[in-house]
């Protein structure tokens, strides 16, 4: 993939989300970034060729949204919506994740003031909250995709990439974090909502549930199921989105 970017770019956030049938969630996150971001804060979703409905709801908002007709993973997706965003800033968000205080964004972009990018320290929930972490993958700090803030220019200009290194054993948009380190603005887990790292809030700013899009039907992944997962989701939509 060619990295590119039209300048000038304009003053501003724009928000990138990747959906991928998962539409209650895509909902639930984009309402909540309007609800909670400053006036002129722009979306952009991608969409990994969706079947459940999300494509025909998205046509309908009154946002940049880009369809594609089969499904790129993660990481590439994550990369075409940096890549279309025109701001100053970009903030990436999972699907099952979103804000839920007014100064989630002005928190993100000041931390840019002395790093190069900013968002949830992934590192600690492994550490503090996950009973059981994949063998080596403590003791590590990084910025987790689910939240995660750059300056555009920056992303372009070191030709970074969301795209997962299968060899590196790195999660998606962990390598910005090791290419970065040093410079990285971490916004701590401050509480939780579910067992062990199920649902997670980040400098009570953002709430990410860690398995709301990895537990499908009757899966059970580390130990969790679909129906833990979902009744942490409606938990804490209740408790933050509801008023």
């Amino acid at each position: 993939m060619q990295l590119r970017c039209r300048l000038p770019l304009r003053s501003g956030v724009t928000v990138v989300i990747v959906n991928w049938n998962s539409l209650a969630q895509l909902q639930v996150s984009v309402e909540a970034v309007r609800k909670f971001s400053p006036t002129g804060t722009k979306i952009i979703v991608v969409d990994n060729n969706s079947e459940d409905g999300s494509q025909s709801w998205l046509n309908r908002q009154d946002l940049k949204v880009l369809l594609l007709d089969r499904n790129v993973g993660h990481g590439a997706a994550l990369d075409l919506g940096v890549l279309a965003a025109r701001t100053e800033y970009i903030v990436t968000l999972d699907v099952d994740a979103f804000p839920i205080a007014f100064n989630w964004l002005e928190t993100l972009t000041s931390l840019l003031v002395n790093a190069h990018v900013a968002g949830a320290h992934g590192g600690e929930v492994l550490d503090r909250l996950t009973p059981a972490p994949p063998e080596g993958w403590t003791k590590r700090s990084f910025v987790h995709p689910c939240c995660l803030a750059m300056r555009l220019e920056r992303f372009v200009g070191r030709r970074h990439t969301f795209r997962q290194v299968r060899e590196s054993g790195l999660d998606v948009g962990h390598l910005i974090s090791v290419r970065e380190e040093g410079h990285l603005g971490l916004v701590e887990p401050t509480s939780t909502i579910g067992p062990g790292a199920l649902g997670t809030v980040f400098g009570e700013i953002v709430y990410h549930n860690f398995y709301g899009t990895r537990i499908r039907g009757d899966a059970v992944v580390d130990g969790l199921s679909g129906t833990q997962a979902q009744a942490a989701w409606d938990l804490a939509v209740d408790r933050y989105l509801s008023v």
